[in-house]
């Protein structure tokens, strides 16, 4: 039912009049009570009266609303604690009013416990004490005061220092003068919508990233040259979703240089950084120079905030990346060069991406050595160095050598960081041998076979040798090596272009007193047929290791010194898959043989 009469209307303008304090603004449930009539009835007084001028109303908060005389005094609300309460001081969002000065007048006990601020200190306070230093308050303001309602999100700085994060509903002028603004707190719902995003995100980058890697392995396989294999990696990584570029530099300790050789995503970008490996430049702090000295992953989860990027933050904005990290190219202990890879995902490089990433260095490191190693092989020119350990076993319990001489004929990699070696002793060597493993922390085991007379053949079992494993990472091998009156002489095989003075380096480092007795470029001058070595090189290290294995340890002899269930023992496989090893390299051996011998015929 609708009341329009004049009497109805006098009726409810008394209600107003009669309020204490008089004119105080009430809601539409208070004059509906007021009234013993409907909330839809004492709307539609209102409604008309307002229409009438008689009265004024505000929206209040979402759905709320207040009604007052025309002209009411402003005192007469902000004296009246009572009533301001029974406006909104129960409710449950944070309500504050603020005067034209954006100084807070009335709050309840919602936006108390919201601000951090006890009634008394909160009021008297202005808005933008609250605002956090990059939140533009004039602009806001402004516009707040220009509308006739704003909504937004308000980042809420509390005297603690914590910040929270708001929604809000501002109504300017809700009253003469005064600013009505209701907020909820919504800090832990955007926390949650932050790490469901971040997770998405992460999900996403290694789900990514996984597929690069199945990419670059499969796209590795098919490179033959080194540059190639690093083109493929960093092209991958730049065409991913989780990458904005990549590049892959040299590393040169001998000259104490990083080489620029590849960059992907990006053009100029090695042309304006400078790197360094000494940890006393500025440069040298960063990941490639931190990667470089401890040959372990590096990140940088945000780039400007991380005091050792400092040199480059200024390219960080121009190619705009914020997070990096750098991959050392590895094998055997021996770096070959650098991957760095950059987003611009905020804190970047989960555990579970690093896991991931972290694969790169060992794929990207492995096919480089076996490029290496196949140049070594397959070339004809090659760097041989002679050296000599004197006295190897010299110790003050032992004034003589030890008897006989030691000939290491093969060196075999079987595992990660083992590896075997056969070779033959005469006149009582073998004491000589057993010594070794006295000795010397890296040789483990010796097996002493085929006896006759004091003449004998060895295995010996060598775990992180330093001299065997920089020689297996540059590609070379050890072509001669003997031991004889306690002096140790070898002949070492290298491919051009290798950094000889880091192997002698390390030689020097597990024997102080070694010596380089020479150094020269020559001719590979063996008379293996082309045909076989091909063959050979076209083997994988697991068949070349058992074809080798089998041979030196008898396998081949009659009557046999070891058989295949034992010699697959040391290689740690089991003998089905031995036999199959080396049957796979016999077959390649005779088809690159009967095959070279039929097209010789025709």
């Amino acid at each position: 039912m609708k009341y329009e009469g004049s009497d109805h209307l006098a009726e409810t303008l008394a209600i107003f009049d009669t309020a204490d304090p008089p004119h105080a603004p009430l809601t539409t449930s208070e004059v509906a009570d007021a009234l013993d009539c409907t909330r839809r009835a004492a709307y539609d007084r209102l409604t008309t009266l307002v229409e009438r001028n008689e009265l004024e109303t505000k929206k209040v908060g979402a759905r709320g609303r207040v009604w007052w005389r025309a002209k009411c005094d402003d005192a007469l609300f902000e004296g009246s604690q009572e009533q301001f309460v029974a406006v909104f001081e129960e409710a449950f969002d944070a309500m504050v009013l603020a005067d034209d000065d954006g100084q807070y007048v009335a709050a309840n006990p919602a936006a108390c416990e919201l601000f951090g601020l006890p009634r008394e200190k909160l009021l008297g306070r202005t808005v933008d004490e609250f605002a956090v230093d990059d939140y533009d308050f004039e602009g806001v303001w402004g516009a707040f005061r220009d509308s006739d309602q704003l909504h937004g999100t308000f980042p809420l700085r509390r005297p603690d220092d914590t910040v929270r994060i708001t929604e809000y509903a501002a109504t300017p002028d809700a009253l003469p003068g005064r600013h009505l603004s209701v907020l909820r707190d919504i800090t832990e719902r955007v926390e949650h919508e932050r790490r469901l995003a971040q997770q998405r995100e992460q999900f996403a980058a290694l789900n990514d990233l996984n597929t690069v890697i199945r990419e670059i392995t499969d796209g590795v396989i098919n490179q033959s040259t080194r540059k190639e294999i690093e083109r493929v990696i960093v092209e991958s990584l730049a065409e991913s979703d989780s990458y904005a570029f990549a590049w892959i530099a040299e590393v040169d300790l001998k000259a104490n240089e990083i080489r620029p050789r590849v960059e992907a995503g990006v053009e100029g970008y090695l042309d304006e950084i400078d790197l360094s490996m000494d940890i006393d430049d500025p440069e040298g702090r960063g990941p490639t120079g931190r990667v470089i000295r401890t040959q372990e992953l590096q990140v940088v989860k945000d780039v400007f905030a991380d005091p050792d990027f400092e040199p480059w933050r200024d390219i960080a904005r121009k190619y705009d990346y914020t997070s990096a990290a750098s991959i050392p190219i590895v094998y055997e202990d021996s770096i070959y060069g650098v991957l760095s890879l950059y987003t611009d995902r905020p804190n970047a490089f989960t555990d579970e991406e690093l896991e991931v990433i972290g694969q790169l260095d060992e794929l990207a490191g492995h096919a480089i050595a076996a490029i290496e190693r196949k140049r070594a092989l397959m070339g004809d020119e090659i760097v041989e160095v002679e050296l000599r350990v004197p006295g190897i076993f010299e110790t003050t319990e032992r004034a003589e050598p030890p008897p006989g001489t030691v000939t290491i004929d093969r060196t075999i990699p079987v595992d990660d960081g083992t590896y075997l070696q056969y070779g033959t002793v005469t006149d009582g060597g073998a004491e000589t041998v057993e010594l070794l493993v006295d000795r010397l922390p890296h040789c483990k085991e010796v097996t002493i076979f085929g006896r006759e007379g004091d003449d004998a053949r060895f295995e010996l079992r060598l775990v992180e040798p330093p001299v065997v494993s920089v020689v297996a990472s540059y590609g070379g091998l050890i072509e001669d090596a003997v031991i004889e009156r306690g002096d140790f002489h070898m002949t070492i095989h290298l491919p051009p272009g290798v950094a000889v003075r880091h192997i002698t380096d390390v030689i020097q480092e597990a024997y102080p007193v070694a010596e380089m007795l020479s150094r020269r470029q020559k001719h590979r001058s063996d008379a293996t047929p082309e045909v076989v070595e091909r063959a050979f090189t076209d083997m994988t290290e697991r068949q070349r290791a058992s074809l080798a294995t089998a041979f030196y340890s008898g396998f081949f002899d009659w009557p046999r010194e070891n058989t295949g269930e034992d010699v697959a023992d040391v290689l740690g496989v089991s003998p089905p898959t031995f036999h199959q090893h080396v049957r796979t390299a016999e077959r390649k051996i005779f088809e690159a043989l009967f095959t070279e011998s039929h097209s010789s015929v025709e």
